[in-house]
């Protein structure tokens, strides 16, 4: 279609006029869409850079400020945390084996972790002899089963214990007495032996 068939058409010059201002509006509009999304998207761009800069100063150790510095703060505090908590954990056994009474502790499984002095004197046995599960074999045999299932079934139920059984020293000297073992919420069990 050429233009004058176009003109042919439109009935009046205000006809034209409207057509292309119509047609200059439509540009424009266009126009414009595509500047505003340019112009959005010159923004979102900034904005991220700025955003990465602020993670890449966090990031980066600067003498005290920084994420970095507070998070190796809180490790080195928990690290001195732990060596405190050791500390004094190994204290208070030191406390416990100077106890005239038989105390053991066991991990959340039943396997014994430690024992004390008197413990290891009723049994006159080392600690390696009574870790994990050796200290089952200081049962009587006539008791071992029965005591073995209680604790097994105290583990698995996550529950403390009592029981009465007989024990048998390194020189075969038979001892009633009468176990209990605390469950502690997560951390395993401690307990004790009172002989009867």
């Amino acid at each position: 279609m050429n233009l004058p068939s176009i003109i042919n058409i439109l009935h009046s010059p205000i006809d034209i006029i409207i057509s292309l201002i119509s047609l200059i509006g439509s540009g424009f509009k266009v126009f414009y869409k595509l500047y505003k999304s340019f112009k959005n998207e010159i923004n979102d761009r900034k904005q991220l850079s700025e955003r990465i800069k602020v993670i890449f100063d966090e990031v980066t150790p600067n003498h005290g400020t920084s994420l970095k510095d507070k998070i190796n703060r809180i490790e080195q505090s928990t690290m001195n945390n732990e060596k405190i908590i050791q500390i004094i954990g190994d204290r208070q056994k030191w406390i416990l084996d100077k106890q005239q009474i038989p105390i053991f502790e066991s991990d959340e499984h039943g396997m014994c972790t430690w024992a004390n002095d008197a413990y290891l004197e009723l049994l006159k046995r080392d600690s390696t002899e009574v870790l994990g599960n050796g200290w089952r074999n200081f049962i009587h045999e006539d008791d071992r089963e029965r005591i073995v299932a209680e604790w097994e079934s105290a583990v698995k139920e996550d529950r403390s214990s009592q029981s009465t059984y007989r024990m048998v020293n390194k020189d075969g000297v038979i001892y009633n007495v009468e176990c209990y073992a605390t469950k502690h919420r997560g951390n395993g069990y401690s307990g004790n032996i009172k002989i009867k």
